[in-house]
């Protein structure tokens, strides 16, 4: 068996990479071949040659102006650094990438790479000649590595193009950004696939019967044009913990749960049903049933979706209510940090999200934080048939966000 770590291109979201990298040494996951474009052809020749340290330091230090020459300040404003790739694009034909290749010929030695049993392959786009250019370890000769490292990752218009004897090259996500086909051609029978979901062209995987485990962010990565060490350090915690859970060690999406953690919001199932026919029921049960009976609340209160339904719940929470989401929680850690966040918040907009939805302007306040502090508010005053109606109306109208009021409701009770 011949397992492949196959590396997609996303430019700064690369970090991500680390963090899988980092994850599958945890899980002491060996691989024979490593295949990538862009940023992931440059990670992927570090996994090859097993500098993780080397690599995390890169990462950890890198900055738009260690990878640009350029003449912003240390810390550039995201508007600056838009400014400055826009201005080298008109007058410099794209950013000048020699600090990059600099950095690469400090973090990529070619006697280790070469020396190292495990196999390698790119893939870059010949403009001159307008094909794709797919490079394997055997193609590749310490003259020209760093060449076809710089010429995979060249991000054209973002940067200048790479020139190899007299031809034009750029990015590989041009023609293959998540090249699997690539470490099928080496051999490969299994294949982790670490798709950063950016920009670029993917080739329909051609053989169906090898086994691929994709792993892919469940958090918002930085723009990929956005080099920054905070960003990175975000992106590799992200990886790591996206790995983790495709590996079955943790739970959750967006947040990190640990294992069997999930299935304690089964405790909440009847406080949540009870609560909400508590809340709701009053002269006319019969709209109470059909409200039931609508998808989402047949889904949350059915008890084989149910788990499913209320992550999605209350991981939508944590986003609202901007929860750390680098952190592994248990389910009474992650409900403490809801109920501090609630605590701290006292201004609920009452008034001005009533005109909002007098006037039917739902697109403004969807997966809003005001919202759901706007049902809460309403959910723990409600006691008349009256505002039992209202609210009955209110739960029709957003029925995600009402459930999140309801389930801020039972934890605070």
């Amino acid at each position: 068996m011949k397992r492949a770590i196959v590396l997609s291109g996303g430019g700064s979201k690369g970090a991500y990479e680390l963090g899988v990298w980092k994850a599958l040494r945890k899980l002491h996951i060996s691989y024979d071949i490593v295949t990538g474009t862009s940023v992931g052809s440059l990670n992927g020749a570090m996994m090859v040659q097993k500098s993780y340290h080397r690599a995390k330091k890169l990462w950890s230090n890198l900055s738009f102006n260690t990878i640009f020459e350029s003449d912003l300040a240390k810390n550039p404003t995201t508007k600056q650094i838009l400014e400055e790739y826009g201005k080298n694009i008109i007058v410099k034909g794209g950013m000048d990438v020699t600090n990059l290749e600099n950095l690469l010929k400090k973090c990529i030695s070619s006697k280790r790479f070469f020396k190292s049993k495990i196999d390698y392959g790119l893939v870059t786009y010949n403009l001159s000649s307008k094909k794709p250019i797919l490079k394997n370890k055997k193609d590749l000769t310490p003259d020209n590595l760093y060449d076809f490292l710089i010429a995979s990752s060249t991000c054209f218009p973002a940067f200048k193009m790479k020139q190899i004897d007299g031809d034009k090259y750029i990015d590989g996500g041009y023609f293959d950004n998540l090249p699997i086909n690539l470490a099928i051609s080496l051999g490969a029978d299994e294949i982790i696939a670490v798709d950063l979901e950016a920009i670029g062209l993917t080739q329909e995987v051609k053989n169906k019967n090898i086994p691929i485990t994709y792993i892919h962010p469940h958090n918002t990565l930085a723009s990929f044009l956005y080099f920054e060490k905070h960003s990175a350090k975000l992106a590799i915690k992200y990886g790591y913990f996206d790995t983790l859970k495709q590996y079955g060690k943790f739970d959750g999406n967006s947040y990190t749960f640990y294992k069997g953690q999930i299935n304690k919001l089964l405790k909440y199932y009847p406080i949540l049903t009870h609560n909400l026919k508590e809340i709701l029921t009053f002269n006319t049960q019969h709209a109470l049933d059909k409200l039931l009976k609508t998808t989402l609340y047949k889904n949350i209160f059915t008890k084989e979706d149910y788990l499913n339904k209320m992550l999605d719940i209350i991981e939508d929470l944590g986003k609202n209510f901007h929860i750390n989401d680098t952190r592994v929680y248990t389910i009474n850690t992650f409900n403490k940090q809801l109920a501090k966040q609630l605590k701290m918040i006292n201004d609920v907009r009452v008034k001005e999200i009533e005109t909002k939805i007098k006037n039917k302007q739902f697109a403004d306040l969807l997966n809003t934080k005001w919202l759901v502090l706007f049902l809460f508010d309403k959910i723990n005053s409600c006691k008349t048939d009256k505002q039992k109606r209202i609210l009955l109306d209110l739960a029709n109208l957003m029925p995600k966000e009402f459930l999140k009021a309801l389930y801020l409701y039972t934890i605070r009770r």
